[in-house]
């Protein structure tokens, strides 16, 4: 028997349907969850709904073929040991109908033996993850798939020399991620970060050193990420990263490893072995705060750790780093071109 939809009201939620239209396999990015434990099914269910989803669930294989003849999903998470009709099958069953053959789907399952996991990739599983996931894992690939498309209708506009986003593409998912996270109250952070000894090496060894180190070190911390994270660059060689569905603390611990990794890398420029030393200010995301808002914030945290040179991410405090820019200053792109210490006619350029 297929249970009744579990639908966020639009009335308390008028961004809902706008940003459902972003789901990268269907317009509505309606979620089937097929699950026969009813205690694991209704922590799914409840967990996506949270999130700002629209659910449908279902308790067995038979019920699932017929929600997906009734109304095909964006997504389809399915737990192998599914009574009527297995998980496994059920998902083959999705690949052979041209309705359904491109919806997502995520198999719940705690076999990992490499011979049987091949086969169920073979047999139409795009992700796996264990029969009781943990929820932020699971929210992250729902995410990926439904609100980050895999593949762009156009091809995005990024860095020359490694995978990152320029400003004015960044700022799109980050506008996204901040109404999302008003909507349903999850966590995300906008990190800012900066190589301290730019300045001197470009005076030292000239402007090419940044085009150098810029690409290198973008190459790292994009490696570095999750597949939820998102790396943008900046004006001066600073760079952007956008961190959905992290709270404080994960979102420390994971500008905290990115530090480190950076800390320890060796950069190579102009025909010199380079070690760099990482700043980091970051903000949390908050209801009412948009892209220009939250930006000044990561701005003001990652000017402080420039300032007091601090190798610990720094994070965004009212009490400390003030309600706003003052008045008169510039905004924050144009102070990380003075930050940057760059001749008047590259910042005109």
């Amino acid at each position: 028997m297929v249970a009744a939809s579990r639908v966020i009201n639009d009335q308390h939620n008028p961004e809902l349907t706008s940003s459902a239209s972003l789901s990268g396999a269907h317009p509505d990015g309606l979620i089937l969850v097929a699950e026969s434990d009813l205690f694991r099914r209704e922590r799914l269910v409840a967990a996506l709904h949270d999130a700002g989803y629209r659910v449908v669930e279902t308790e067995d294989g038979i019920g699932a073929l017929a929600q997906i003849a009734e109304t095909p999903p964006a997504l389809v998470i399915a737990a192998a040991r599914l009574s009527g009709i297995d998980g496994l099958s059920f998902i083959e069953h999705l690949r052979a109908q041209p309705a359904t053959r491109h919806v997502t789907t995520i198999l719940l399952t705690d076999d990992v033996s490499a011979a049987n996991l091949a086969a169920a990739f073979r047999r139409g599983v795009d992700n796996r993850l264990p029969e009781s996931p943990d929820i932020s894992e699971l929210l992250a690939h729902v995410w990926v798939r439904l609100e980050r498309p895999p593949s762009p209708r156009v091809p995005l506009p990024t860095d020359e020399r490694a995978s990152v986003l320029d400003e004015r593409v960044f700022r799109k998912p980050l506008d996204r991620e901040l109404k999302r996270a008003a909507r349903t109250g999850r966590p995300g952070c906008l990190a800012y970060l900066a190589i301290a000894e730019m300045p001197r090496l470009r005076e030292r060894l000239g402007e090419q050193v940044q085009v150098d180190l810029v690409g290198q070190v973008a190459e790292l911390i994009a490696r570095d990420g999750r597949a939820t994270d998102l790396v943008g660059r900046l004006p001066g060689g600073r760079f952007a990263v956008l961190l959905p569905e992290t709270d404080a603390e994960g979102a420390r611990h994971r500008l905290d490893v990115l530090q480190r990794r950076v800390m320890g890398q060796t950069f190579s420029a102009a025909g010199e072995q380079l070690r760099l030393t990482p700043a980091c200010g970051f903000a949390m995301f908050a209801k009412g705060l948009g892209p220009d808002a939250i930006g000044d914030q990561a701005f003001l945290a990652l000017d402080h750790a420039l300032d007091q040179l601090d190798l610990q991410p720094v994070r965004y405090d009212l009490r400390e780093h003030g309600l706003r820019l003052p008045a008169g200053e510039p905004t924050w792109r144009a102070r990380l071109w003075r930050h940057a210490r760059v001749p008047v006619q590259l910042a005109l350029a």
